[in-house]
This record gives C-alpha cells, structure tokens and sequence, in this order.
C-alpha cells in the first residue's frame, strides 16, 4: 500500500501510517466599487476562479520507525521544491509540489529521539504541451 510522496527519481514513503492530514481548497473573488443610481457606494464581487488546493501533512518519526532520525530529517528537507504523486494509506491524493517544510527534533541524552515534519504542499499540475506541427510547401517531381 503506497503511503508517501512518489515521483521519477525517488519516493518518500510516510512513517507507519501516523501523523495527520490537512486539505484545502479555495475560491478567488474579484472586488469592484460602483454608485449606485441614489449616488451611494457599493462594492460588488464576482467569483473569479478555483485556487490551487492546498495540503498540510504532519509526521512523527520515532527510532521505532529509524534508528537514522539525522538521516530522516536530511531525506526531509530534500523534499521542498519536490512535485510527486501524493499517497494518504494508499489513496491517491493528487500531483502536489512541497511548498516549505519544518523540522522540529526532540533531543535526549542519545541524540535526536524524535522529530516532529510538517510539510505544506500545493497542488501542481503538468502543462500540456502544444502538438509539434510542420508545414511544407509542394514540391513538383
């Protein structure tokens, strides 16, 4: 069951199906000031279109999911600027792109016994691009 970010080159699987998810959606609005014929000033909106979805996902990583928590959180920041396929307990999400990520470690007398990942992705999309097209005149044979 995928659970994580997935793309070409590599796949960031979540830990053990913890932590949570935040989805988000939004709808834009254009503002525009009219009088009205009794000479009073009003404000119109009109609905302009869709935002991009946005999603939050909070991690915990324990050393009973690694023993390389320095590691982990390296993998994780690696991830900003990162658009893959998004997997929540192998239900696909959507093509998403890692806006910004922050770590916060729990330090002991061994290290790093915990850390704490939240990640803000946008929805991404793949432009599509134009059909390659030639043109030729006619030759005579």
């Amino acid at each position: 069951m995928q659970h994580g970010l997935y793309n070409t080159q590599q796949a960031f699987n979540f830990p053990s199906y913890s932590g949570n998810i935040s989805l988000g959606r939004s709808i834009g609005t254009a503002t525009y000031f009219s009088r009205t014929p009794a000479g009073l000033s009003q404000s119109l909106y009109r609905r302009k279109r869709l935002q991009a979805a946005s999603v939050t996902i909070n991690l915990q990583f324990s050393r009973a999911f690694t023993n390389d928590l320095d590691g982990a959180a390296y993998a994780c920041e690696r991830l900003c600027g990162v658009v893959g396929e998004l997997y929540w307990i192998g239900e696909y999400i959507g093509k998403y792109c890692v806006e910004s990520v922050g770590i916060s470690p729990v330090i002991d007398g061994d290290g790093i016994a915990a850390l704490g990942v939240s990640l803000a992705l946008r929805e991404g999309r793949v432009p599509s691009q134009f059909k390659e097209i030639s043109i030729k005149t006619m030759e005579r044979t």
